[in-house]
């Protein structure tokens, strides 16, 4: 009786270790790029960040992709299934205590997918829940020492296990996370004092300059600069923008990345023409633009107002106008997109095509 018990367990959790084997191997072709090239096929929102979890910076440990560690330990689970005809104790302990591991793992994911990614992937979820599912499976291998369990109990034990270990790391995990955005705010904040101000260009367009005639003081001054003033491009972050290393490296070069939509609308408002960059902090294509083309203090001298926002956190108008990251777009003061750009472009190459389109 006790033997065929076992015996069941035994192929349930086969069954199981292969399907987990599978969506393994599924992550592992796309993390190499293998299956879709571009983005990853899932809903792209503030929830939903399949393409930032499977192949941004945090993707993998080392040179190793995450997706590849899931690949070998259902691979070698599925190994001592298959090896356990005989019953061996030590294979029953090995597959317990590598089932436990992966648990503390997959939670430790789920950590930094919502302190550091602010956002989730499905795909990643389901291979979780495999490894759940199999530690449910493999309990009974485990009894003695652990006590006997009903299959309620079972399920509980193992959520209640994964929901606490997932609660200690997003904890740790916060307080890490906190200290570091406190001490990248303080480092920009310094240099920001230290560094010579940069001086922007004088506009493409002949304007007059009254700075020699006395001008009556006006009854109400206005909020806004004189339109024939060109934008400062001093480089500010605004507080709730995560300071990853690109958002930084924008933050030197003169821009201003933008929390909300608001903001980027009432940048166009007081300094347009407004050249704005529409990013993921995790997107590949995008941290090689920012390191790239946009990593030169010359653009911060256009008669242009640099303004840059994630894509998650744009909505309306503009967010209808981006299919694909990262985008730039040049925008007037009536909100009219005088130039869209889908993808990288060197330096040079965007200067030029922003002195065109703001000649008269």
């Amino acid at each position: 009786m006790i033997r065929k018990a076992v015996k069941w367990a035994r192929w349930s959790t086969f069954c199981v270790e292969i399907i987990g084997l599978a969506a393994s191997a599924y992550l592992v072709l796309i993390s190499f790029k293998v299956l879709y090239p571009g983005d990853v096929p899932c809903p792209r929102s503030k929830l939903f960040h399949c393409t930032s979890v499977l192949r941004g910076e945090w993707s993998k440990i080392g040179p190793v992709p995450i997706s590849v560690l899931g690949l070998l330990y259902f691979l070698i689970q599925a190994f001592l299934s298959a090896a356990a005809e005989r019953d061996r104790l030590w294979i029953h302990r090995a597959k317990v205590l590598l089932g436990t591991g992966a648990l503390v793992f997959v939670a430790a994911l789920r950590a930094i997918e919502f302190v550091w990614l602010k956002g989730i992937c499905p795909w990643c979820w389901a291979v979780a829940l495999i490894t759940l599912l199999e530690l449910v499976l493999c309990y009974p291998l485990a009894s003695p020492p652990l006590p006997r369990a009903s299959w309620g109990r079972r399920i509980a034990y193992t959520l209640g296990a994964f929901v606490g270990c997932a609660v200690i790391a997003v904890v740790i995990g916060f307080m890490i996370y906190e200290r570091e955005q406190q001490q990248a705010r303080k480092e920009l904040r310094t240099e920001k004092t230290s560094r010579p101000a940069v001086q922007p260009s004088p506009s493409s367009t002949p304007t007059k300059t009254v700075a020699q005639t006395p001008t009556p003081p006006l009854p109400s001054p206005s909020p806004t600069k004189p339109r024939n003033e060109p934008p400062r491009n001093e480089g500010e972050v605004e507080d709730g923008v995560p300071l990853t290393n690109d958002v930084k490296l924008l933050v030197r070069h003169g821009w201003t990345v933008a929390a909300a939509t608001e903001s980027v609308n009432r940048l166009i408002r007081e300094d347009a023409p407004v050249l704005l960059l529409v990013f993921d902090p995790w997107c590949e294509e995008c941290q090689a633009f920012i390191r790239g083309g946009l990593e030169n203090d010359e653009i911060r001298k256009l008669p242009v107002k640099l303004v840059a926002i994630e894509q998650t956190s744009l909505t309306g108008k503009l967010s209808g106008e981006v299919q694909n990251v990262p985008t730039l777009m040049l925008i007037d003061r009536r909100e009219n997109i005088l130039f869209k750009h889908v993808g990288r472009m060197g330096t040079r190459e965007l200067i030029d095509a922003i002195e065109k389109h703001l000649q008269p």
